[in-house]
């Protein structure tokens, strides 16, 4: 691949005049993708601008990677806990193995950044996201606007840097960056390379050249190999214009023929031009199937079946009797066609979002009612799309009606890649799982569409004499529309990253709160409307809803759920007090040597449900420290009345001393257990009674942890009302 064949994928060959109008095109383009990078950084590291930050449930392609160096698949299952599938004694993830191939130089020398990598890896797939809409932008231009002289106005490069945001910083992406998880790291490389293929496909249209195919197959393996349903579309493309190359090799078919002089690229060294098409509809032929062999491989050696994925082994279906019955409500899958009414209607609306008084001022609303009667696994909070990217919804819409009313052969040429795109959506409108996250599937097709419309908006408004005060107009409603879906998809982002995604640290919830209070105390009186106080937590409740147990026992958020096997209540600890399981401490290791090392202890007294409810049951839980010298981790284990929880492997690092957090919350009946702010150990406790904890013989406890946050906001609410406080009976 020499430097004219590079050119030619970035922006196509032509005159210097042509070379002067893209170089400013690119600027603009730039102008906006940039920011929008930037705004992904500051999301990706919670506004802390360190991408070696440690995340939940980020180790899991890191583990991958090291099972990978071991030649399986196979991984620990402590790691992926409910995402595992079983296979024998063996545990597998469907996540695909891609983004576990860039960590294997690094977790082939060290385990000191397990789970720390997944930031890294997700500003690199926006990188490629960048470059891939830039080459696909430019294209698509040249379909529209064929005079290659034609000057960038000051209008289309406002318009161009508004979008290129709007699809960097300014989309679901934004969201999908608020966890460094597998789940949205999976997504974001998903989004990347089905766009990076597309790109590439749609500059073998442009030139005929067969590296350029072979390469768009290459990322569209890439792609279905990271997240199926998105990377389908790229390879849903490509099958569109197989088909049509081997139509255009019928005898007679005048598509044959049609635009080979058009062409500006590579020839395949055949002047026939029934020849050119035979070689052309062979090779998009083999560019299809082997992404297909290669994925049914990997799928095979996984799950012992070619496609598809053996829900009825995972983790969550065997521990999950909802998740068990969804199944066999849909013939033992996920995916179903009664859910696609339901879910296009709620990924279209637009009133989903809702403006609140307390900050960041725009909340979810969680979708109501279904059409027909299908059985759901989780209907989660979801916005619509119109919504979290209405400006790219908007000229979307014109590139398609551009495309599907222009006689412009070059452009009609973009119907297999808006139509692959549509295929690659599929996925999520069939199955019974409502998410936020799951809208980024939506942007390869509203990026390709928003980027044939673009250039026809533009040309529309600039060609002949110009109209100034309707471009004015439209640059206007641009921002207005860049700047709605930015502030909505970061406050939605914000808002999971630091109280309502699962398994959210408590300390965050707490700076979540207290983050509200402060913003409120600038522009109001610091005292949050919607804080209540009582002895339990109340039955029913909005999300954002704070309660205060008792003297500030303990401090919840709601999200305003409801209840599941996997999510047994709609509240999340903020704070503990230390009389109520709360404990905070150091802990020093002896790294010379393997060992054990004794934690802390726990008795609590409460109700069970495995138990009757008046029957008042006794627990012991003990932890501890299993150091592994030779492999350089260490592992906490949780002994609870016999039974024992090991959590996941953690590496050492070169401290002796680690700081240690215990949340023994009997409101809950949850247990968990933090080594250097990351997650070590978890397990059930009973609920509703006392709590004692006893620190171990090799820990040190610090005292006088008080619930900060909750004392701030019992002051305020003591101080709102003109009686005594007096805590109200829940009925």
């Amino acid at each position: 691949m020499g430097s004219a064949s590079l050119q030619r994928f970035v922006g196509g060959v032509g005159s210097p005049e042509c070379g002067a109008v893209r170089r400013r095109w690119t600027t603009a383009a730039l102008c906006g993708g940039v920011p929008g990078v930037v705004l992904q950084c500051w999301m990706l590291t919670a506004g802390s601008w360190d991408l070696l930050r440690w995340g939940r449930q980020s180790d899991f392609y890191d583990v991958q990677a090291r099972s990978l160096l071991n030649g399986t698949f196979a991984m620990d299952q402590r790691v992926l806990g409910i995402e595992s599938f079983a296979r024998g004694d063996q545990h597998f993830m469907y996540f695909g193995p891609v983004p576990a191939l860039l960590r294997l130089p690094f977790v082939a020398f060290t385990r000191q950044l397990d789970g720390r990598l997944a930031a890294i890896s997700m500003l690199l797939a926006l990188g490629v996201t960048l470059v891939a809409l830039l080459s696909l932008g430019w294209r698509l231009r040249r379909r529209v606007v064929t005079a290659d002289d034609r000057v960038i106005s000051r209008f289309e490069s406002v318009s161009v840097a508004l979008t290129f945001f709007a699809m960097i910083g300014g989309s679901s992406l934004l969201y999908a960056s608020s966890r460094t998880w597998v789940y949205h790291e999976a997504i974001l490389w998903g989004v990347a390379l089905t766009l990076a293929s597309l790109a590439f496909l749609l500059a073998w249209l442009d030139h005929r050249s067969s590296w350029l195919l072979v390469v768009a197959s290459a990322f569209a393996m890439l792609a279905i190999l990271t997240r199926p349903s998105v990377g389908g579309g790229a390879l849903a493309a490509m099958g569109l214009v197989a088909g049509r190359e081997l139509l255009a090799m019928l005898p007679g078919d005048r598509r044959r023929d049609a635009g080979a002089d058009d062409r500006d690229g590579e020839s395949d060294g055949s002047d026939d031009p029934h020849a050119r098409h035979w070689v052309h509809g062979t090779l998009t032929v083999a560019v299809v199937v082997v992404p297909v062999l290669v994925y049914s491989l990997v799928n095979w050696l996984k799950f012992r079946r070619l496609l598809g994925v053996p829900f009825d082994q995972q983790g969550y279906t065997l521990l999950s009797q909802q998740r068990r019955d969804m199944l066999d409500a849909n013939g033992g899958t996920l995916f179903n066609p009664n859910f696609v009414p339901t879910n296009l209607v709620t990924y279209l609306r637009p009133d989903l979002v809702g403006l609140d008084g307390t900050f960041p001022f725009i909340q979810p609303r969680r979708p109501v009612g279904t059409i027909g009667s299908p059985f759901y696994d989780l209907i989660d909070l979801t916005s619509g799309v119109p919504t979290t990217m209405p400006l790219l919804l908007g000229l979307a819409l014109v590139g398609c009606w551009a495309v599907a009313r222009n006689g412009n052969n070059r452009l009609r040429e973009v119907w297999p890649l808006l139509v692959g795109c549509g295929a690659g959506t599929v996925a999520v409108l069939a199955i019974g799982y409502l998410a936020n996250r799951y809208q980024s599937d939506f942007l390869p097709l509203l990026a390709v569409g928003a980027l044939t419309g673009l250039p026809v908006l533009t040309e529309r408004l600039t060609s002949g004499s110009p109209r100034r005060g309707a471009q004015s107009s439209v640059v206007t409603l641009y921002g207005v529309l860049v700047v709605v879906g930015t502030l909505t998809n970061l406050a939605l982002g914000y808002s999971f990253q630091r109280a309502y995604g699962p398994s959210t640290h408590p300390d965050v919830v707490a700076g979540y709160i207290a983050e509200q209070s402060r913003v409120d105390g600038w522009l109001r009186d610091g005292e949050l409307a919607h804080v209540t106080q009582a002895p339990s937590l109340p039955d029913g409740s909005r999300i954002g809803d704070v309660a205060i147990i008792g003297q500030c026992d303990g401090l919840y958020l709601s999200d305003g759920g409801v209840a599941s096997d996997d999510k047994p209540t709609q509240w999340r600890l903020a704070e503990l007090s230390p009389s109520h399981g709360g404990a905070r401490g150091t802990i020093t290791l002896d790294r010379s040597q393997t060992g054990s090392f004794s934690l802390v202890g726990v008795t609590t007294t409460g109700s069970s449900s495995d138990a009757p409810t008046e029957a008042l049951i006794e627990a012991t839980i003990e932890v501890g420290i299993d150091v592994d010298i030779g492999r350089g981790i260490m592992t906490a284990v949780a002994i609870n009345d016999g039974v024992v929880t090991r959590g996941p492997d953690l590496p050492l690092g070169g401290i002796d001393l680690l700081t240690w957090e215990l949340f023994a919350d009997p409101v809950l009946g949850r247990f968990e257990v933090f080594l250097d702010g990351r997650f070590a150990v978890f397990t059930d406790m009973p609920s509703g009674g006392a709590v004692t904890v006893t620190v171990g013989g090799d820990a040190d406890r610090v005292d006088g942890q008080a619930p900060e946050v909750c004392d701030g906001l019992l002051a305020d609410l003591e101080s709102s009302i003109s009686e005594p406080l007096r805590l109200v009976p829940q009925g």
